[in-house]
């Protein structure tokens, strides 16, 4: 039981970093570019994209797998 919860609590952090780190570089990128409104809207697309690339590497699918519950048939 513990380590099956250890591996779920492991998977919620990996898609959480997967999630969090692009939008965290996009917001730096937006405070760097002195507020600039151009860069606010091309660094949020990027880190939009980066999050959408990021969830097909092959370990956040078996994290998704993991977490999302299976349909029974």
């Amino acid at each position: 039981m513990q380590k099956q919860r250890f591996s779920k609590l492991k998977a919620l952090g990996l898609i959480a970093l997967v999630i969090v780190s692009p939008l965290a570089g996009a917001g730096a990128a937006f405070a760097l570019s002195n507020w600039n409104a151009g860069v606010f809207g091309g660094a949020f697309a990027v880190a939009g994209l980066t999050s959408g690339f990021l969830m097909r590497l092959p370990r956040v699918q078996a994290a998704l797998r993991l977490l999302l519950p299976q349909p029974v048939e």
